[in-house]
Order: structure tokens, then C-alpha cells, then sequence
């Protein structure tokens, strides 16, 4: 996946109001990447679509959603790094059905929960864009695989 084949997602979609949430851990190696992807999308993503917003959760996402409701997004899309059995730096493109189907690893919280609370609330489309992390140990910088798949992106 990289940033073209997600814009033409967004645009065959015709998603006009969209909500970028990056999850990780600044200080946990390759965890951080998701926060990172975020960032760089919504720069990019933000020069054609003027009602897009980004909340950068960090790790703990279920205190913004209070902010994912009021905004009421037509798409969410989630940034994060995880293990789904890929090279590391591989970025791919998920539903929910394909993270619980796959057990699919994420954080420790259960980011199902929180999208089964915001879609009881409002009704707007998640995806969620992962990628394959390496190596998590605190402290650490992110890996070489890990950056260049973001640089790829």
C-alpha cells in the first residue's frame, strides 16, 4: 500500500470529511512509525481535502473519542504499527474484519471496543493502515526497515 492507492480509496469513496488518528509509543522502537505515518498523510491529505483533522493519540486513543464523535467524520482512518506477519516496514491496508479475523496484533487495549463505540454513535468507515514493526523495545530508535517502508508510503 502507499499514499496514491489510499488517496484513490478516499476519492472513489467519495469520503469528504475525515478523521487521521495516529497510534504508538514515541519511545518504543518501531511503534512510534503509526505516529509518524499520520502525520506525514495528513500533511499530504490536508492539501485536497479541507475538512480532514488529525488527533495523535499516542497510546492511549480511547480519550479522544469524545473528539472523534463531535467532529463526525464520513471516514477514520488509524495509523499504527503492529504485527500481521509481513516484512518489517510493510504497510497495509485493513477492515476490522481482516484484524480480528487474522488476529492481527495491535496494542494491548482492544481498538474494536472503540470503533464499535463510535460507530454506535456516528456512522463512519474505518480502516486502518499498519505497519509490520520489527522491534518495540523501549528505548530504542526506529528500525531502518521500519523507516524506509514510511518513506515508501
Amino acid at each position: 500500500m502507499n499514499f496514491k492507492e489510499l488517496f484513490s480509496i478516499i476519492e472513489n469513496g467519495g469520503y469528504k470529511k475525515i478523521l487521521i488518528i495516529g497510534i504508538g509509543n514515541e519511545l518504543r522502537g518501531d511503534d512510534r512509525a503509526g505516529l509518524i505515518l499520520a502525520e506525514k498523510v495528513f500533511e499530504n491529505l490536508s492539501i485536497f481535502i479541507p475538512t480532514i483533522k488529525k488527533i495523535i493519540a499516542g497510546t492511549n486513543p480511547e480519550n479522544y473519542i469524545e473528539k472523534m464523535i463531535k467532529f463526525s467524520p464520513e471516514l477514520i482512518i488509524i495509523f499504527d504499527s503492529s504485527d500481521f506477519g509481513a516484512e518489517p516496514g510493510t504497510v497495509q491496508l485493513f477492515r476490522r474484519e481482516d484484524i480480528s479475523n487474522n488476529s492481527i496484533s495491535t496494542h494491548a487495549y482492544s481498538i474494536g471496543i472503540i470503533e464499535d463505540y463510535i460507530k454506535r454513535s456516528i456512522n463512519s468507515d474505518v480502516f486502518y493502515v499498519l505497519i509490520q514493526k520489527k522491534n518495540t523495545e523501549f528505548g530504542r530508535k526506529i528500525s531502518r526497515e521500519v523507516l524506509k517502508g514510511i518513506e515508501e508510503f
